[in-house]
């Protein structure tokens, strides 16, 4: 029998795996691949490794391995990928309802904080035209009662006018009367005067008539008799005078009276 030639390749024993024979992870794998390639390129040229039947079923069953295994990490990696996205998607969530119910808050206390606002300023609004109600109702309960002040005022005024008026018109008329009534009486001392200063002259006229009459029908008489009628008849004239002048200055002034 031939003997297989000694290998000179990398066997499976030695100490430097390839990717192939590595079952370790994928960064073991891609370092073993590295320093099989800088080998491969700083060592001369091998001989093709000749592998048994035995070595080939064990490749493949290492391949299938390998493949499981990839393929356990893939679904592995997808899985934790994947429970991560859901995470992050659960965080996401949570966080946008979070957002939303603050928002949903913020807005809720914004329209109750409206809804005092409104509240108080319709309140005020109310108050307000309360007051405004109950001072122009003030304002026209004092004017009624200034212009009813005013009124018993001028009624009261109008009263005291009348009253002096009257008063006035009671005084005017009395004086009137009086006037009126010493004006009569004047008139009838004046006419009495008047009658009176005739009747006077009248007589002396008479007297001096039949003093003649007496004298031409008697003797003359003493000097001293004459002396004393001439005495008498003067002081008689000189009366007779006074009362004329004062009866001329009474009518004058009663004159201008009327």
């Amino acid at each position: 029998m031939f003997e297989d030639p000694p290998d000179k390749g990398i066997s499976p024993d030695s100490g430097i795996h390839s990717a192939e024979n590595d079952p370790g992870d994928e960064n073991d794998v891609h370092s073993a691949q590295t320093i099989i390639s800088l080998i491969t390129k700083l060592s001369p040229p091998l001989s093709p490794i000749r592998q048994r039947p035995i070595d080939k079923k064990a490749e493949r069953e290492r391949r299938e391995a390998e493949l499981r295994e990839r393929e356990r990490r893939t679904r592995e990696r997808e899985e934790a990928e994947r429970h991560e996205r859901l995470e992050r998607e659960r965080k996401e969530k949570e966080e946008r309802e979070r957002q939303e119910k603050e928002q949903a808050e913020r807005e809720e206390r914004i329209k109750r904080e409206n809804e005092r606002l409104e509240y108080e300023r319709r309140e005020w609004e109310r108050k307000e035209k309360e007051r405004e109600e109950r001072e122009r109702k003030e304002k026209e309960r004092e004017e009624k009662e200034r212009e009813e002040r005013q009124r018993r005022e001028r009624e009261r005024e109008e009263k005291i006018k009348r009253e002096r008026e009257l008063e006035e018109k009671l005084r005017k008329e009395k004086e009137e009367k009086l006037r009126r009534e010493k004006e009569r009486e004047i008139r009838k001392q004046k006419e009495k005067e008047r009658n009176n200063s005739e009747k006077k002259s009248k007589e002396l006229t008479d007297r001096k008539d039949r003093s003649l009459e007496r004298k031409e029908r008697t003797k003359p008489v003493d000097l001293e008799k004459s002396e004393a009628s001439s005495t008498e008849r003067k002081r008689d004239e000189s009366k007779l005078r006074i009362a004329a002048k004062k009866w001329e200055m009474n009518w004058v002034v009663y004159s201008g009276l009327d």
